[in-house]
């Protein structure tokens, strides 16, 4: 699809993030104040997100989908988050928000708080929970932006009720709304979607995932839009010149503990687009495995070797031992050493 540009030599400066996963419980993790310690982890990142995009004087902030572990999130989560949106809003920066799987209530009539804003009516905040019947048009330096927002959409609720697959329901919805009228003339057009792309690299912890339908790129249109932000996928990825998963804002669990965390700053030109992938800096996560023979004291060896391993401060350290029963017992007895 060619588009004509001459009316609109606007440079579009957009920050692209997605899957907060802001209230993760870390209840599993051993030391003081453990998940007070990786809340702030979480909110740390964030706030040098939104930094970053005031920093930059961008124009949009988009957000594909999964800004809560749970859909009725803590109050103390919802106003750090809501906190954070202010300053976007103070700025002049709109926020796109599209739903996640962990967003979306598993009760039917649920909201999600995050649509009280919208209720309120907060400046420049757009959420879209549900599929919508219109792509979302906002005027952005006298330029005119379309987008596209698709919600998580279950598959099996796809399976029920369509009588088409997965792949071919959102292939439908996204050609009927980057089709409609409201978004024919826009000067920049931008699909945020919640969803599994094919060929896309995974973390291992996304083998739960294992039975949840991919899409093909050929069901997004990619020559159609300007710019793809996916969601959904924690691995950071780029999928050709325009489709982009910036991953997660934290490591979650051991299954990405070799990755690194990142968010996206594009800038969309009339006839080019650039992409920057910005880190973020992330708690160490190392694992370990130890094999401890029948020893008089197993809780002497399991600390030396931690010293061993000259662990930068704060580094969260998974032990996998490997020990017979006696020994283990014996482990057992005495853990609150380590602890």
């Amino acid at each position: 699809m060619t588009k004509d540009y001459s009316n609109s030599p606007k440079i579009i400066k957009i920050i692209h993030t997605a899957d907060f996963h802001l209230g993760a419980t870390f209840k599993q993790i051993i030391g003081p104040k453990t998940e007070e310690k990786r809340r702030e982890d979480f909110k740390k990142n964030l706030k040098y997100i939104i930094d970053t995009a005031i920093k930059r004087n961008v124009d949009l902030f988009l957000i594909s989908g999964d800004i809560f572990q749970r859909s009725d999130p803590s109050p103390k989560d919802f106003v750090d988050f809501a906190r954070q949106v202010g300053r976007l809003a103070e700025a002049g920066i709109h926020t796109v928000i599209i739903a996640g799987n962990h967003d979306k209530p598993k009760i039917a009539g649920a909201q999600n708080p995050l649509q009280g804003l919208v209720e309120a009516k907060a400046p420049f905040f757009h959420y879209v929970q549900s599929l919508p019947e219109t792509p979302l048009i906002l005027d952005v330096k006298d330029s005119k932006i379309g987008i596209v927002p698709i919600p998580y959409i279950d598959p099996r609720i796809v399976q029920m009720l369509s009588g088409i697959s997965y792949e071919g329901f959102i292939k439908e919805k996204i050609g009927t709304l980057k089709d409609h009228p409201e978004i024919k003339d826009a000067d920049y057009t931008i699909l945020m979607a919640h969803l599994i792309l094919s060929g896309a690299k995974v973390s291992d912890d996304f083998l739960r995932y294992g039975e949840e339908p991919r899409v093909g790129r050929g069901s997004l249109y990619e020559d159609h839009f300007d710019y793809i932000a996916l969601g959904h996928v924690h691995k950071p990825q780029k999928i050709g010149n325009k489709i982009c998963y910036p991953g997660s804002i934290e490591r979650l669990n051991f299954a990405e503990e070799k990755e690194n965390k990142s968010f996206l700053y594009i800038e969309i030109k009339p006839d080019n687009i650039s992409i920057e992938e910005i880190p973020l800096h992330c708690r160490p996560m190392i694992t370990k495995s130890v094999s401890i023979a029948e020893e008089v004291n197993p809780i002497q060896v399991i600390l030396s070797v931690i010293k061993s391993l000259n662990i930068e401060p704060g580094t969260i350290l998974r032990l996998v031992l490997e020990a017979n029963i006696n020994t283990w017992r014996k482990i057992e007895k005495e853990w609150n050493i380590v602890e």
